[in-house]
């Protein structure tokens, strides 16, 4: 899937998640971002494990 987003709307998004990153994780996987594609949008999910923040940004796609 190709898509077309703005630098400064995936850098917003990315600030958002990030803020629920821990830097010493206690399980490793805790440590990222997970960026999941949709027909909708892309979807940015960080997460601890009392917390998860989930950020979606609507996007213009094309197939290809």
């Amino acid at each position: 899937m190709k898509f077309k987003l703005s630098k400064k709307v995936l850098v917003d998004a990315i600030s958002k998640v990030q803020g629920t990153i821990s830097p010493n994780p206690i399980m490793p996987i805790l440590s990222n971002v997970l960026i999941h594609a949709t027909p909708k949008g892309i979807v940015l999910v960080g997460a601890t494990l009392d917390r998860t923040v989930r950020v979606a940004i609507p996007i213009t796609s094309s197939e290809g």
